[in-house]
């Protein structure tokens, strides 16, 4: 319960004491006045009591409203597994983004890249050690990228990354460090095993095109299909 309401349920109690040091005090006399009064400061006594316990309730009940409130706000923007923004928050940023390079006049390049055999790690492995390998994953990127690029996952091993005041060629040195740094993780949890690849695509986007961001992803995302095809672990730049 808040401060301002506890202060208004301290007068009140005040007041039933005052009333109830009257009624013991035999100021009132004997009759149907006193037995009256008697009877208002019980019921009165019992609605102060329920009134605060409600009070509480409602308060505790508005808590926890707000606790949902602002976990539907984070889990609109955020991906679950990995924490980073999901799909829906990665493609707004991406908007935004777009009009700050038209507005201007300065470059933007869009990296994706997908985990290399992700569905066969999650089949041999278990879906826990997948999502445990997606997280690992997710903290090297953020630990290359600069504070202001922007990551996101766009779905299942797949996952983007906005690269502002950046062109196409330091767009393909980003993907080529990124792609060296997950040779060096492990697919094990404590970073043993295997090493992790991805296949990379890199895009150049085009502030004036309507449709930038659509364009782009699709432009990247067949040269990330590129870069399968020609034996996984690479950059391919998009066309």
């Amino acid at each position: 319960m808040d401060k301002n309401k506890e202060a208004l349920f301290d007068r009140e109690r005040e007041m039933l004491d005052d009333a109830t040091r009257v009624l013991a005090a035999g100021e009132l006399e004997e009759g149907e006045l006193r037995d009256r009064y008697g009877s208002l400061l019980e019921h009165y006594r019992k609605l102060l009591h329920q009134s605060t316990r409600l009070i509480s309730v409602s308060d505790r009940q508005l808590q926890r409203v707000r606790e949902a409130g602002a976990e539907l706000e984070r889990l609109a923007w955020q991906d679950p597994l990995t924490g980073i923004p999901n799909r829906r928050s990665f493609l707004n940023r991406a908007e935004s983004e777009v009009r700050r390079a038209a507005r201007y006049d300065r470059p933007l390049t869009l990296i994706l890249f997908d985990i290399d055999g992700f569905t066969a790690f999650n089949e041999a492995h278990g879906r826990d050690s997948g999502d445990d390998l997606m997280r690992r994953l997710c903290a090297v990127t953020t630990a290359v990228l600069r504070d202001a690029d922007h990551m996101g996952r766009i779905g299942g091993g797949e996952f983007g990354i906005l690269l502002p005041e950046t062109g196409i060629d330091g767009g393909r040195r980003m993907a080529e460090r990124l792609r060296a740094k997950f040779a060096e993780t492990g697919a094990a949890p404590d970073g043993t095993g295997p090493r992790v690849t991805a296949s990379f695509g890199v895009a150049a986007v085009d502030p004036t095109d309507a449709g930038a961001v659509k364009a782009a992803i699709e432009a990247a995302d067949l040269a990330v299909h590129e870069a399968k095809n020609r034996g996984r672990d690479r950059v391919e730049m998009a066309v």
